[in-house]
């Protein structure tokens, strides 16, 4: 059955949908927690910190070379003074000195700061990364939840049905390794149904297991896998 025959010429409503999978599965297999030593997971960080701490050790290490620079010029300078053997040329050696060191110093501090910042930025800029690595470890812990728990989308499709409460005709798209245990589990559905529904469940292979579309008279529903990432 196409697509088309069955929006007809009705204006379709579409709506996301969470469902609440079944929580009786072995946690220890499948909570995310479980996967904070995942290898990708662990080699983003690793690379960020990598960076951000090159960066911060050359800032550190170019800071404390002015640092020792300033100190060395100031030196020279009263030392230069204190062989000319005038007062006033050592206090003016001394004073030049101080400011020249001074100076350096804030450069260096300031080179520091600068460094603490581009830390920070390669931190934020490898969020987007763990986000989306993130993602992948979430559809890792449902699709694993899927495995261990075959009657999962009979869950996923009953606590559907409970949220649609109107409508003559559904067309349920499911993955076609699933259609049979859904017809299993008819009777069941139809009760979480609203009264005199007709229930069709088309195969669809674009759909993964554990996951599924409704459509009804008037709207249309994902509650696929993907739609609850």
């Amino acid at each position: 059955m196409s697509k088309s025959r069955v929006l007809r010429d009705v204006p379709i409503k579409s709506k996301p949908v969470e469902i609440q999978l079944r929580d009786d599965f072995d946690r220890s297999e499948t909570d995310l927690e479980s996967f904070r030593d995942d290898p990708q997971v662990q080699s983003l960080l690793e690379a960020a910190h990598e960076e951000a701490n090159r960066i911060v050790a050359g800032a550190k290490k170019q800071g404390e070379e002015m640092l020792l620079q300033a100190q060395a010029q100031r030196d020279a300078y009263v030392e230069a003074a204190r062989q000319e053997g005038f007062q006033a040329g050592y206090q003016e050696g001394f004073a030049k000195g101080s400011r020249e060191a001074d100076i350096l110093k804030e450069q260096a501090h300031s080179l520091l700061a600068e460094a603490r910042k581009a830390y920070r930025g390669v931190m934020v800029q490898a969020e987007p990364n763990l986000l989306e690595l993130s993602l992948k470890i979430a559809e890792k812990v449902i699709r694993r939840q899927v495995e261990l728990a075959e009657d999962t989308i009979v869950t996923v499709v009953r606590e559907l049905l409970k949220e649609v409460h109107a409508g003559e005709t559904f067309y349920l798209y499911v993955h076609p390794s699933e259609v049979k245990l859904l017809e299993e589990a008819r009777q069941e559905l139809l009760d979480a149904a609203p009264s005199g529904v007709a229930l069709h469940f088309i195969p669809d292979k674009s759909i993964t297991p554990g996951g599924c579309k409704l459509e009804t008279d008037t709207s249309y529903y994902d509650a696929t896998i993907e739609g609850q990432l």
